[in-house]
């Protein structure tokens, strides 16, 4: 009796064991629950557990030390790709500065655009000067002309007998006051012979001069005036003609040059004022719902701390994380999928594989690979986190 029951225990515990030892993977338990032998002719149907996630999930951060002094949008909305979702207090240093680079870039594009704008008014102003620079060259010439040659000679022949006839009329004028010299100096005569004498005696010695300039050391001067002034005026036309064929082909290249550096400096400047106030914005990178948040005005932040999750859930998606070593390498991006809730065992939804894994990670002793599938269509009562059997279609 005892013998018997010793052999039967012996046999119960060999029975057990190889039980444990035949036990699958969940992968295969799963497929085998599906419907599909392990063994056999028939392909295996690979089902994993997933979850239901959003298309994206970001954690938002400031990048700065500071504290909140504005919350824009409340956990639960909605917010656009750049919407500001809050900011950072004592942010008016930086703002000034923006202001200040804005101004900066209008003068410059200003400056820029009235180089091409007054380009005709340019070309008039440089045209009239050629013309005013040629007037004064003839003008120059035909003076020194008239002071040099025959006119020259001419104007001493005249010279010299304005001189004469200056010198015989201060003769004549002695001679009538010598006359009456000895009268009285309150005699109407002898002083109106006096105003005569003083007036010949001045024609004369204008006379002299005169000739003198014409030939002696004033004449020398005038003449190095006169040629003085044709030189200068000379280039004054080789400056201005060299203007007008600068301007007459576009804006100075050098001003053109200047102005454009300086739009492309302040269009750097602003850049850089904006980031600067872009660090005390807490904005939205993409579309998307704001969830757990912790923003509050007067809060506390640092850089890199999450204060809000956004999420996109304009998709759907099941993440899988235990597809083994031995089922990935028959699962494929694009493959069909058909996914059913445990919350809504009725409800039969199909996706696609959009994206594997290429890094494993090691999970109850497995090697597993997570997979993402975006579902077709989603029932409007998925939620996210909610648990799935996600079965790869053989394709």
């Amino acid at each position: 009796m005892n013998k018997s029951f010793f052999h039967f225990m012996i046999l119960f515990s060999l029975v057990i064991l190889a039980g444990c030892q035949s036990q699958k993977p969940k992968t295969t338990q799963l497929a085998e629950q599906a419907g599909s032998s392990a063994q056999g002719n028939g392909p295996s149907v690979i089902s994993v557990e997933g979850r239901v996630v959003p298309r994206v999930t970001l954690n938002l951060a400031f990048s700065l030390n500071g504290r909140v002094g504005e919350v824009l949008v409340q956990e639960g909305e909605t917010v656009q790709a750049s919407q500001v979702i809050a900011r950072l207090g004592n942010r008016q240093q930086a703002e000034v500065a923006v202001r200040a680079a804005e101004l900066e870039l209008i003068t410059a594009q200003q400056t820029l655009k009235a180089l091409s704008d007054n380009q005709d008014e340019v070309v008039n102003r440089a045209l009239l000067a050629v013309n005013n620079a040629r007037q004064a060259v003839e003008d120059a010439q035909r003076y020194l002309d008239s002071i040099t040659g025959y006119p020259l000679q001419n104007e001493i022949a005249g010279a010299k007998a304005q001189v004469i006839l200056a010198e015989n009329q201060l003769e004549s004028a002695q001679d009538k006051y010598e006359n009456y010299q000895e009268r009285v100096e309150t005699d109407k005569v002898r002083a109106n012979a006096r105003v005569s004498l003083t007036e010949a005696q001045r024609a004369y010695n204008d006379a002299v001069k005169h000739l003198d300039d014409l030939q002696g050391d004033g004449y020398n001067f005038i003449l190095k005036q006169a040629q003085t002034a044709l030189d200068v005026a000379k280039e004054e036309l080789v400056l201005a003609e060299e203007n007008i064929n600068k301007v007459k082909n576009g804006p100075d290249p050098d001003a053109l040059a200047l102005a454009e550096a300086r739009r492309i400096a302040a269009e750097a400047d602003l850049a850089s004022a904006q980031a600067g106030l872009g660090q005390f914005e807490l904005r939205a990178p993409i579309a998307g719902t704001l969830v757990d948040s912790n923003l509050q005005v007067g809060q506390q932040v640092t850089p890199g701390m999450t204060v809000v999750k956004l999420v996109d859930v304009s998709d759907w998606f099941v993440e899988t994380q235990d597809l083994t070593e031995m089922d990935v390498v028959n699962v494929q991006v694009g493959q069909t999928v058909q996914v059913v809730a445990d919350a809504l065992p009725d409800v039969k939804l199909t996706g696609r594989v959009s994206s594997i894994s290429d890094f494993y990670r090691e999970m109850r002793g497995d090697i597993t690979y997570i997979s993402r599938i975006k579902l077709d269509q989603a029932d409007s009562r998925l939620r996210w986190g909610m648990t799935v059997m996600a079965t790869f279609v053989e394709p």
